[in-house]
């Protein structure tokens, strides 16, 4: 034992020789205790003093034993350390109120026997037929070595489990900060033991490539376990994860030196394979993911490095995030909703620990539009569709609340951002009613912002470069209103892999015009702003819009939405361009159950086509579509589908299960080579149950019988009758 050694022990000694002498810490580690049994330094793993700043304030006793060469007394004080420090705060965890849910207590437990939660994923869903929830039971990742010993299977394969993403989401650990926070309540020992075991296994079969990929973003299937989000979701997480078991006595100096090296192979990874596509919400978790290590582990000799670079990239990177109108680029809800949150993390942490001069002067500003965005696109009753890749059931009302009390707490003088922060119960109702996000392409029109108002979400994505979070599905609406989404959209039912996530994305399964049923092609997705405003028609407030996109090379789809009195829609839908003549089809799926089945309303002499619920609750909505032109019905070729989704393919089931059961209509009209095919339709709230002798009527009132089928580019001009009561209506477009 060297002099060094001595004198620290003469220096607790005489600190312990009374009880009053004893100093408490807020940890509960009692400074003055007896160093444990010293053992060899070869159970410290090596590399671990070469990746530190043991100048840094506090090391001073781990660079003394490391100097000494009493490398497990280093690491001891360097955990003594960690157990005490109070100069970094994490807001991203609660070790004074610490609690876990049923269904993170599930995780927990299950992670016990091997079965990792994997997000999307589950072996059963239980009684509640629920991902995510305590009926879950999640896949056994167990195999047996060449010894005939059980161990973790990382390569793991289930039969009829097709999609990538399983493969990629198993190395996310998602499954471990629930049990994390399970070890901080219990305090019960096997939660770490099997952390640390399957942290273990996990290193032994993945050890760290220290390599620049040159695939990085175009080969997901080699090394993707130390790519994209696998290395920085991991890499955030076990960052909270250290905090919660940091006082377990099964936390030891040996398992610190490894832990602290993975978490530099991880920062050191992502910094060589950052994502280089700007706007890419993969390269926002990597930066993010590196900024928190520097500002949570200063400790590190990079540290300072790792701040100072993802500072730099932030700066350009928010600009490219998202888009002039404050949409996120990937053009999907749930996307921009966890970049928001990335970001409001970052903000959060950098607040908390003094660090703010790191941040992009016009941070702050350009997430005011982000949010923005959210505010609009939320239903009244806290709900959002299935718009592109979003999983609505995954954004509940809790979870959009307390989103929205951080975005007022970031804004606090936004009093409309309050109104929806807390339930109405504060703020001030917004003023407006109509809403135009033209640069990513959402469009709202609303009758209010209470829970009973009538909203209609129109998505026409600006998106020339077929991203892969955006479907091709231009002009399809959802459409709320008192609490029920009457034409929810078909969702998104997996990623790269999954059979079933072409026809989920398909346009016919949307609320949209098609040509030849078909998608329209990866060029072919720049949806396009015409116009929107209001104005008094008839005697009452209309509000208008006008969106186009071109389908396919010689043809054109404009949508025109007119919201009569803030009470029924009338949509104008026009194929037009020289040359084609194309069978166009005029798609509508509209909600449906078991117990209030939706009903088909077809009349082909009439050449009218249309859907009605009847909810017992009264609350229910009529669609009437018309092919109607001139003084003269046009003619009917093909026919009119008034079928379940499977009509299309053979996704019903499924997407019952991801946006509720639909019931979907398909208009058939062929287009006349030298003009357009135009129909109108009219989808009308009703308060009760609907009634069959409904008048309703709709034709076009700017062409005459020699001019029928002209298109017209300055706008439209119609007549509807509803209830009875005519309405000319009219939209001009420059």
């Amino acid at each position: 034992m060297n002099k060094l050694h001595l004198c620290l022990i003469a220096a607790m000694a005489l600190t312990a020789c009374t009880e009053d002498d004893e100093t408490l810490k807020g940890s509960g580690v009692i400074e003055g205790t007896i160093m444990p049994t010293e053992k060899p330094n070869d159970v410290i793993t090596e590399g671990i003093f070469e990746k530190l700043n043991l100048d840094y304030p506090g090391l001073e006793k781990v660079k003394a034993y490391h100097e000494a060469g009493q490398d497990y007394y280093a690491c001891y004080e360097l955990l003594q350390y960690y157990r005490n420090r109070s100069n970094v705060i994490n807001p991203s965890i609660d070790l004074i109120n610490t609690s876990y849910s049923a269904a993170e207590k599930a995780m927990a437990d299950q992670a016990l026997l091997h079965q990792f939660y994997v997000r999307g994923f589950s072996a059963d869903l239980g009684a509640d037929n629920k991902q995510g929830t305590s009926d879950d039971t999640f896949y056994k990742f167990e195999k047996k070595d060449e010894n005939g010993q059980t161990v973790i299977d990382w390569d793991l394969q289930v039969e009829g489990v097709t999609s990538a993403e399983f493969k990629y989401q198993r190395h996310r650990w998602q499954w471990m900060e629930p049990q994390a926070k399970t070890y901080r309540v219990t305090k019960n020992e096997d939660y770490i033991k099997n952390w640390i075991e399957t942290y273990q296994s996990w290193m032994n079969t993945y050890p760290c490539p220290n390599a620049k990929f040159d695939d990085n973003e175009t080969d997901k299937n080699s090394n993707y376990q130390w790519k994209g989000l696998q290395t920085a979701e991991r890499l955030l997480s076990q960052l909270n994860v250290m905090q919660y078991y940091l006082q377990s006595t099964n936390f030891t100096p040996e398992w610190l030196s490894t832990f602290l090296i993975s978490i530099a192979d991880h920062v050191e990874m992502i910094r060589k394979n950052y994502y280089q596509t700007p706007g890419d919400n993969i390269r926002l978790s990597q930066i993010q993911a590196v900024f928190t290590a520097g500002v949570l582990m200063p400790e590190f000799k990079n540290a300072t490095e790792w701040t100072n670079e993802a500072s730099t990239m932030l700066d350009t990177e928010i600009g490219s995030q998202f888009l002039e109108d404050g949409v996120h680029a990937d053009l999907d809800p749930s996307y921009h909703i966890g970049s928001v949150s990335n970001c409001l993390s970052l903000y959060y942490l950098l607040s908390l620990n003094d660090k703010t001069d790191l941040l992009p002067a016009s941070f702050v500003s350009k997430l005011k539009n982000a949010t923005n965005f959210l505010k609009d696109i939320i239903y009244p009753n806290y709900t959002i569709d299935n718009y592109n890749d979003t999983r609505s059931d995954r954004l509940g009302k809790s979870i959009q609340i307390k989103n929205f009390k951080k975005y007022s707490e970031i804004y606090p003088d936004d009093e409309e951002m309050k109104y929806m922060a807390y339930e109405r119960a504060k703020g001030t109702v917004p003023s407006y009613t109509t809403k135009a996000y033209s640069a990513a392409g959402y469009y709202m029109l609303r009758s209010g912002w209470t829970e009973n108002s009538t909203m209609m979400v129109l998505k026409n994505n600006y998106n020339p470069e077929a991203k892969w979070h955006c479907q091709p599905d231009n002009q399809t609406f959802s459409l709320y209103r008192n609490g029920r989404i009457f034409f929810p959209d078909a969702g998104c039912h997996g990623y790269e892999g999954d059979p079933l996530r072409k026809d989920f994305a398909a346009a016919v399964n949307h609320n949209t015009l098609t040509a030849l049923s078909k998608d329209p092609d990866a060029t072919h997705r720049k949806g396009k702003f015409l116009t929107m405003y209001t104005e008094k028609m008839n005697g009452v407030n209309v509000d208008v819009l006008s969106t186009q996109f071109e389908m396919k090379e010689g043809l054109t789809h404009r949508r025109t939405v007119f919201f009569v009195n803030k009470a029924f829609f009338v949509i104008a839908d026009e194929a037009f361009g020289d040359g084609n003549k194309d069978k166009v089809n005029l798609n509508f799926h509209m909600i449906t159950t078991d117990e209030c089945p939706t009903v088909a309303d077809a009349d082909a002499d009439k050449k009218t086509a249309g859907l009605h619920t009847t909810f017992t609750d009264g609350n229910n909505m009529v669609l009437r579509s018309f092919y109607a032109e001139g003084s003269t019905t046009g003619a009917l070729e093909g026919k009119i589908d008034n079928k379940e989704t499977e009509v299309w393919n053979n996704t019903a089931d499924a997407i019952s299960k991801a946006s509720g059961k639909r019931l979907g209509m398909k208009f058939n009209v062929r287009k006349p080579i030298n003009g357009a095919s135009r129909l109108i339709t009219i989808i009308k709230p009703i308060d009760g149950a609907y009634d069959a002798n409904m008048e309703l009527d709709a034709k076009f009132t700017d062409n005459t019988e020699e001019t029928r089928n002209t298109f017209h580019a300055d706008g439209v001009t119609l007549q509807v009758t509803v209830d009875g009561k005519t309405y000319n209506l009219q939209a001009k477009i420059k």
